[in-house]
């Protein structure tokens, strides 16, 4: 999962989504048989929302209860299946005036009696157009197919989002056959698949914490706060005649906003997500020697004056040690400077594997690098050292190179606190090692009580 905490945070909503779609359409389903219209007819002579549809979003809002991100969620697509199946039947019906739903349809008797009382149940254009669309949503978001899954579900909630302006204006035409009821839970139900791929597409693009993803959000919320209000305002200030017009205002300008703010989305955090990765390569090139691949000089000095800073705040022993690999120049004339730079690679991850993980192994110059060794007095940096020498002597080189060994320095913080004078005691302490027949380790003078360890 992404670790954008607001996608995080919206991702976690899946479940709680489709439980609550899964509990309001059974309460709707079961409230036919047990006679409480209020439930499936909350306006009096109003829409109805028809057993079939309420089956069908409890069909698409149980796989949304147990939805596991980023695993396998096998249920869905049966199910989303039947939902499909009940949508595309009803658009049959309506197409070709067939009648292939009522041998589906449960609670005959209950929808027998609501006809009796003129007050018929049907599933209208709008609502088996809204189904279809939200079992494709459902069914690409199961098969990962992230972009097209988010667009089926925004062309689906664009059925019950007209349907609730046509609610809140006195707008009969906007809503037609879909009940309030089935308003509200296919609202809840498109939101639930959105936020089951809230990771990828638009949905990504729109909720990430970098400045385009601000900005879609506080553009899309204005998209529709401003022209419903506006709408709202100019509904009740004309015309019966002309409120439709206003309606229709609302829902184009809203939708043309919309697609506009989710587009210029996309594209700016694509843009934005190439810049963050070229400041990361530029960060990493500006810190890294790219040859050995361990710190360079730059972040050598960065760290180390922090780090001694620390140490002397704090009273706390740090040691300095600086390598140098005897006889380079020599390598490198006889072998070429291919071999060399293995040798410096070779070198470089035997030394790494020898520090731990607070160590900081950097190359100063050509041949020579500096570890930084924090919380270790000279005792131990000593120690280490000798590690280290003895590591890369017993070390098996290729291209004929034979034997190479290194020659060690090391000082710490007692006689200092100024790294650059660390650094110039350390230096001179390599000098020693080097003017004293090479492979071995010396301390600078003032830390003699650690004793010199010179090879065998």
């Amino acid at each position: 999962m992404t670790h954008y905490p607001l996608i995080r945070f919206v991702s976690s909503l899946t479940r709680p989504a489709g439980m609550l779609v899964a509990a309001l359409s059974a309460m709707v389903l079961a409230a036919h048989p047990l006679g409480v219209e209020i439930l499936f007819r909350p306006l009096a002579g109003g829409p109805a929302t028809h057993p079939l549809t309420a089956a069908a979003l409890l069909l698409l809002g149980l796989p949304l209860a147990c939805w596991r991100h980023r695993r396998s969620n096998s249920i869905a697509l049966p199910m989303a299946l039947a939902a499909l199946a009940i949508g595309t039947l009803r658009l049959a019906d309506i197409a070709f005036d067939i009648h292939l739903l009522e041998h589906l349809t449960p609670f005959q008797e209950a929808m027998d009696a609501q006809i009796a009382a003129g007050k018929p149940v049907k599933m209208g254009l709008n609502t088996a157009l809204m189904t279809v669309m939200l079992s494709m949503a459902l069914i690409l978001e199961g098969r990962r197919h992230y972009l097209s899954s988010q667009l089926f579900a925004f062309l689906g909630m664009g059925f019950p989002a007209v349907a609730a302006t046509g609610y809140a204006y006195g707008l009969a035409n906007f809503h037609g056959q879909m009940a309030l009821s089935t308003v509200a839970i296919a609202l809840l139900t498109g939101f639930g698949i959105l936020t089951a791929g809230a990771h990828r597409g638009v949905l990504k693009a729109m909720l990430s914490p970098w400045l385009g993803g601000r900005i879609a959000r506080v553009q899309v919320i204005l998209a529709y706060l401003v022209p419903f209000v506006i709408g709202y305002v100019l509904v009740t200030m004309v015309a019966a005649s002309a409120t439709q017009l206003f309606g229709l205002f609302v829902v184009i300008v809203s939708g043309f906003i919309v697609v506009l703010v989710t587009v210029s989305a996309v594209f700016q955090e694509h843009v934005d997500r190439r810049r963050r990765g070229a400041e990361r390569q530029l960060a990493v090139a500006a810190t890294i020697d790219p040859l050995t691949e361990t710190a360079n000089r730059r972040l050598l000095l960065q760290t180390a004056m922090r780090e001694v800073d620390r140490a002397n705040r704090h009273g706390q022993p740090l040691s300095l040690l600086m390598v140098d690999i005897d006889h380079f120049k020599d390598l490198n004339d006889r072998h070429g400077h291919a071999a060399g730079d293995l040798v410096l690679r070779t070198i470089a991850r035997a030394m790494q594997a020898t520090l731990r993980r607070q160590d900081l192994l950097a190359r100063y110059g050509g041949e020579e690098f500096v570890v930084v060794l924090p919380d270790t007095p000279v005792a131990g940096a000593v120690h280490l050292a000798e590690k280290i020498r003895t590591r890369i002597e017993g070390t098996l080189f290729p291209e004929n190179v034979g034997r190479v060994t290194v020659s060690v320095g090391c000082s710490d913080n007692r006689n200092t606190a100024d790294f650059h004078e660390l650094l110039i005691a350390t230096d001179k302490a390599l000098y020693a090692a080097k003017a004293l027949g090479r492979n071995r380790v010396e301390i600078a003078s003032g830390n003699d009580e650690a004793g010199i360890v010179q090879a065998a």
